[in-house]
């Protein structure tokens, strides 16, 4: 039966650990970026999909209570959440109302911007609601 024999020279030598860690640092250096622009993004969703709940949830409040109406034309600006205000730089949320003909009610538009932290505004998130007047005897 045939043995093997051991030799003192058995194991990686410098040069091929040398190698391995270049391709790995190579590697690591084409995929750091990668995963910074990842998490930036989710940065960027988690913080319009914050702006989207305020919006929707202030023309929620706006459909059902008419004294927080603004005028025809009026732009009015809200006061925000001390959740937002920490969490965007320069929040502006900016409502305003148009009145409707046919049928008979209003339109809301509700804008919400704000500055990135790299300095640049956003792009702002907009969403607009109705409220119909029921009194024409018809059922909204």
């Amino acid at each position: 039966m045939p043995t093997r024999q051991h030799s003192l020279n058995a194991g990686y030598t410098v040069l091929e650990i040398i190698v391995s860690m270049i391709l790995l640092g190579v590697v690591l250096g084409m995929v750091a970026p990668l995963a910074k622009r990842v998490v930036d993004q989710r940065k960027r969703t988690e913080s319009r999909l914050a702006a989207l709940f305020e919006v929707s949830n202030v023309l929620e409040r706006m459909t059902e209570d008419r004294a927080a109406w603004p005028s025809e034309g009026e732009r009015r600006t809200m006061d925000l959440s001390g959740n937002l205000r920490s969490r965007f730089q320069e929040p502006e949320l900016v409502v305003s109302s148009t009145v409707l003909d046919e049928p008979p009610g209003r339109r809301f538009d509700a804008t919400f911007s704000w500055r990135e932290p790299n300095g640049r505004r956003a792009s702002p998130v907009t969403l607009s609601a109705f409220s119909f007047d029921a009194s024409e005897g018809g059922s909204p």
